[in-house]
């Protein structure tokens, strides 16, 4: 693999996912591909995750300051990519 994916696959060896992955209700990923190829080349079977429904985001279920709190700029900008492509 490439220099940082070693050094991301070292980190999480060591100190496990600091930063979950994000899959739609559909499970299409939304963020974390590299986190998951990480996680497929260590063999593991599961991964944290958090699952987001889009069209639940479109009709305004989820509150803007849970989302916030929740999530990073650059997550938020791949989820708001995830919801322009459903639209």
């Amino acid at each position: 693999g490439s220099p940082a994916f070693l050094v991301l696959a070292a980190d999480i060896k060591e100190n496990g996912l600091k930063r979950p992955i994000c899959v739609s209700s559909e499970n299409v990923l939304i963020f974390g591909e590299k986190r998951l190829q990480v996680f497929e080349a260590l063999d593991k079977k599961t991964i944290p995750a958090w699952r987001i429904s889009l069209t639940d985001l479109m009709c305004g279920n989820y509150s803007e300051a849970q989302l916030y709190d929740i999530f990073s700029v650059s997550e938020r900008v791949a989820i708001s990519l995830a919801l322009e492509k459903q639209l």
